[in-house]
């Protein structure tokens, strides 16, 4: 919007502020401490909890933003300077900038297209003796497949967080994402799923993890209070502020419906995406509830066309990343034709603002349940 136009909103962030009187109002009306920032009290405690019991691990801890939470989890698990962390070739570059904040080194590893997820195989290669970690994102709401890159890492002790910014509500085998590696991060900034603006999550199955992070992030009073047994007084203060926690927990509230629908929607475009001449789906569609706002599909030539003869309405669009492989990251790792191959080739097919319409066959009847359900 031109804010500098006569027709512009007296106030455009009107939405966002009536969104926050609602979670305010919801909260005064149900909260039964106070929300403290410095003791994990109150907004704070109630959305560490739900987050925990969404994803069925035992332990959450509410951090600013899904980057703080990538850098306290590999501060947590003993990351630091020298050692390598495997993150994927192409991706958003938070799991760079938390690696590197450490004084560790990001070691690339190669995706598969067009999905854009780590490849096993590629981490494989990448492992080396100073290997300490492997971040996995499941990139647009696609989950990558954590099964197999465990596979790999466990054998050799190496620990693997999941990235889950933008997939929340996504599985695999109907188990979530974000339960499947040592500790998980998940976002709730602007655009998110569940948005409060900004904010992060980290969810670990390890006691022993989770009060380590709570050491290098909080105050030394929640310290003292989960646990540590000396607290330490000279960590970053990388809390949640408590008016995040307040409108996360309210997004939270309505998730469920939210997630529902994002998986139906992701289900029935790749259903009738499947046979279109020139789209390729990623493989595997049958495990995975995906939840991103748009879904990945590879791109061929002449796809576009046979996307309008189908009469199917989409926005097609570039993926928004670019390949951690460049002269502007300060990475390691073999080659990543793939990665490099993402931008090219890879596009992001979301609804417009039609209804979707589902392909029939020549008795009429829909072809799928997915496309039934959406």
């Amino acid at each position: 919007m031109d804010f500098l136009s006569p027709n512009a909103s007296p106030c455009a962030d009107q939405a966002w502020l009536d969104r926050v009187r609602r979670a305010l109002d919801s909260w005064e009306s149900t909260g039964t401490e106070p929300t403290s920032s410095i003791l994990g009290t109150g907004a704070i405690e109630a959305l560490e909890r739900r987050m925990a019991r969404r994803i069925g691990v035992g332990h959450a801890l509410a951090l600013p933003s899904a980057t703080i939470a990538l850098r306290v989890a590999l501060d947590a698990i003993g990351v630091g300077p020298g050692d390598e962390v495997i993150v994927p070739a192409y991706d958003w570059t938070a799991a760079v900038a938390a690696t590197t904040s450490l004084g560790a080194v990001p070691v690339t590893a190669d995706v598969s297209l067009p999905a854009c997820a780590i490849d096993p195989a590629s981490v494989r290669e990448a492992v080396t003796t100073a290997t300490r970690a492997v971040v996995v994102t499941h990139l647009f709401g696609v989950p990558a497949d954590v099964a197999e890159i465990r596979a790999v890492c466990d054998p050799l002790g190496i620990p693997v967080i999941e990235d889950c910014a933008q997939a929340l509500g996504a599985e695999i085998d109907g188990r979530p994402v974000g339960s499947f590696g040592s500790a998980a991060v998940f976002s709730f900034g602007r655009g998110k799923l569940v948005d409060a603006g900004e904010g992060g999550m980290l969810v670990t199955p390890h006691l022993a993890l989770w009060r380590r992070a709570v050491e290098r992030s909080q105050h030394p009073a929640r310290q003292s209070l989960t646990g540590v047994a000396t607290p330490v007084a000279t960590g970053l203060a990388t809390r949640m502020h408590p008016l995040a926690a307040i409108l996360a927990l309210d997004g939270l509230q309505a998730a469920d419906a939210a997630v529902d629908g994002r998986r139906r929607r992701c289900a029935r475009l790749y259903d009738m995406l499947s046979d279109i001449a020139g789209v390729v789906v990623p493989a595997g569609l049958s495990r995975r509830a995906c939840t991103g706002a748009a879904v990945p599909v590879g791109f061929e030539p002449g796809a576009a066309s046979a996307l309008a003869n189908a009469g199917i309405a989409v926005d097609v669009m570039p993926p928004a990343y670019a390949p951690l492989i460049g002269p502007a990251f300060d990475t390691r790792g073999q080659a990543a034709p793939h990665a490099a191959r993402a931008n090219a080739w890879v596009r992001c097919i979301s609804p417009t603002g039609s209804p979707l319409r589902p392909r029939r066959g020549e008795d009429g009847e829909e072809r799928s349940s997915a496309a039934r359900d959406a």
